[in-house]
């Protein structure tokens, strides 16, 4: 029932994606991630590129894909771009 949900105006709401997330810009983006938190935005949409510039392959980075699936559990959305 959509009458369930609480009530929430438009300017209330705010989705942030954070784009180019690869293996070598995991420290920046988890900087990014922190200073997000810190202003009041706890998840975001994280766009990860699974073959940089056809370098970094994503099933080669098993550390990088661990820390996605943490930023998974903490309620970020993994999503595969580019």
């Amino acid at each position: 029932d959509l009458h369930s949900f609480p009530t929430r105006r438009s300017s209330d709401l705010l989705v942030v994606s954070i784009h180019d997330v690869t293996p070598s810009t995991q420290a920046i983006v988890q900087e990014m991630i922190d200073d997000l938190k810190k202003s009041g935005v706890s998840c975001c949409s994280l766009l990860v590129i699974p073959y940089y510039h056809e370098k970094e392959l994503l099933t080669t980075a098993p550390a990088f894909v661990e820390w996605l699936q943490e930023k998974q559990k903490e309620g970020h959305e993994i999503v595969l771009h580019g």
